[in-house]
């Protein structure tokens, strides 16, 4: 075989190469992006404070929330303090989960579920007021800030 056939068929192999490994890098990054919806911008965040012996009182209020909103409810517990709750459903999903450094204030964020397909604003909406109306329903439960 000569030398620059060696040369060429090595070429068209490490750009084959490459081109794979950017692909691959591309569809990693956009399953990472769908899985986690903490790494996109939220359209609807609320911020309360809550005292840490209702945490059972949230949980059973989102849910409710989610049961009369048909939407699926998904929480998590990692211990009594840490927790993260999914809510999904019309076009959305919604993260529940307390800050990082605090365990009194809880970040309460809606995502479009495919921002491709957005929902209407009136269901962001009716459902970001529905869930005020369900968290403002557990005493001493303060909203210190919205978006």
């Amino acid at each position: 075989m000569s030398t620059k056939r060696t040369i060429y068929i090595f070429l068209l192999v490490s750009i084959f190469s490459v081109l794979i490994c950017l692909f691959g890098c591309m569809n990693t990054v956009n399953s990472y992006n769908n899985k986690y919806p903490s790494e996109k911008s939220s359209i609807r965040t609320i911020t309360i404070q809550i005292e840490e012996g209702q945490y059972d009182k949230l949980i059973n209020q989102l849910q409710g929330f989610a049961k009369k909103n048909d939407l699926e409810f998904h929480p998590s517990f990692y211990s009594d303090k840490k927790f993260f709750v999914e809510i999904d459903g019309k076009g959305l999903q919604i993260a529940v989960s307390p800050k990082p450094i605090t365990t009194t204030e809880i970040y309460i964020s809606f995502f479009e579920k495919d921002p491709t397909n957005p929902p209407s604003q009136k269901v962001v909406d009716d459902l970001f007021n529905d869930l005020k109306i369900f968290i403002s329903e557990i005493q001493n439960v303060t909203f210190t800030e919205e978006k």
